[in-house]
């Protein structure tokens, strides 16, 4: 569908679902864990990611006249990859070229991390808040466990052990035996997920951001360590 017609089921959407005495982000969030732990209602939430390697939308590209184009964080900025060890690969959709999602109230990101361990960044253009959940590398093994007691049949046995967006566990449930974090994502701030970190976030209502991922020296480093590399 066009931007516009997103924007407005979005609207829509958060008009019909929200009353006056729930938009704030907190009373959001406890519905949006109701909704998963009563599994009473069927909610159906649209979400996009979008290539604008050729495009305008989002940031600026590097030829544009707009003067963020040029801006050391703009994220489709090219000379970035002199800097970083994934310059190599160019611009490659989904990895080295950002990519623009589109959110609507609860647009989920499923509980999940790069399956090569990379780090990246996403920058919130404008919408509502985004509430991001995290647990660190060095919690992997306790989330395992702890996904493996709470939902075993999302579980495999396979180095990429948790698929993308199959799974949505309230940080409640974890909090027992997993260390984890929360924060929220305001328009026009960054939120940069660490070398093998999970992720996951949800939506508060229409928002527009750009992700890309990227590789410095420490996830180099990870890297040796996951494939056992001396």
């Amino acid at each position: 569908m066009k931007l516009h017609a997103f924007q407005k089921v979005a609207e829509v959407a958060s008009n019909a679902f929200l009353s006056s005495t729930t938009r704030k982000t907190n009373s959001i969030e406890k519905e949006y864990w109701d909704l998963v732990l009563s599994r009473t209602k069927h909610v159906c939430v649209n979400a996009a990611s979008i290539d604008t390697g050729a495009a305008d939308d989002g940031f600026p590209n590097n030829d544009s006249t707009d003067h963020y184009s040029r801006h050391p964080w703009n994220l489709k900025v090219r000379d970035h990859f002199e800097t970083q060890y994934s310059g190599f690969l160019g611009p490659v959709v989904g990895m080295t070229a950002p990519t623009l999602h589109l959110g609507m109230l609860f647009s989920t990101s499923c509980w999940h991390r790069d399956p090569h361990g990379l780090p990246w960044i996403e920058y919130m253009h404008s919408g509502k808040k985004k509430v991001w959940y995290g647990i660190d590398d060095s919690q992997s093994e306790k989330f395992r466990k702890a996904v493996e007691r709470l939902c075993p049949a999302f579980v495999q046995n396979k180095s990429v052990w948790l698929l993308s967006d199959i799974a949505m566990i309230p940080p409640d449930l974890l909090q027992d035996s997993v260390s984890l974090c929360r924060a929220v994502q305001n328009p026009g701030e960054f939120i940069i997920v660490f070398p093998k970190a999970y992720s996951s976030s949800i939506a508060t209502g229409y928002t527009i951001s750009e992700s890309v991922y990227f590789a410095t020296l420490s996830w180099i480093h990870c890297l040796g360590e996951m494939f056992d590399v001396s």
